[in-house]
């Protein structure tokens, strides 16, 4: 390659590195942007969800609540969830969305079943990690039973934390 050539071709190279490194630049800071959105729609989210629950006492993701005792108000239908549940535990600890994913449930389910659930619902941890901690909050938690063949299941109403004053904004 002619010097000429080499040098051309290496100054062009060096200026679509930079635009690169721009437009790079830019897209970290539209992500650390999204991200912060993020977190404070999924922290509303997460709060509205566990006063919704809280005044209906039962998920609202429960589509066969079953029995309620006296709930302070009931839906008039079932909610239509674009997100078909993809955030639905989100911001719960991994005892809350393990009781949760196991009221839903119409049969009691297996310890992958749970973890499975869990991450689909919006629980970000790694396998590993997350079947750890959902294998230690079946051991911990109050009320949670295991079948002769090694499912688990949850036969109480769930006890939201979350109060309205509680509430972020």
């Amino acid at each position: 390659m002619e010097d000429g050539h080499r040098k051309a071709v290496v100054k062009g190279l060096e200026q679509e590195l930079c635009r690169q490194e721009d437009m790079l630049r830019t897209a970290d800071e539209e992500l650390k942007t999204a991200q912060a959105k993020f977190d404070i729609a999924s922290r509303k989210y997460a709060a509205i969800r566990d006063t919704l629950a809280k005044y209906l006492r039962y998920s609202p993701y429960n589509k066969e609540h079953g029995e309620v005792t006296e709930p302070v108000w009931e839906a008039d239908e079932i909610i239509d969830f674009i997100s078909y549940g993809k955030y639905r535990f989100i911001h719960m600890t991994i005892g809350n969305a393990v009781v949760a994913a196991l009221m839903e449930a119409e049969n009691p389910l297996a310890l992958e079943d749970i973890v499975q659930k869990l991450r689909e619902g919006g629980i970000r941890k790694s396998e590993s990690t997350l079947t750890r901690a959902v294998n230690a909050a079946l051991m911990r938690t109050k009320g949670i039973q295991k079948t002769k063949g090694g499912e688990y299941f949850y036969p109480r109403e769930i006890k939201i934390e979350a109060e309205v004053e509680d509430l972020p904004f």
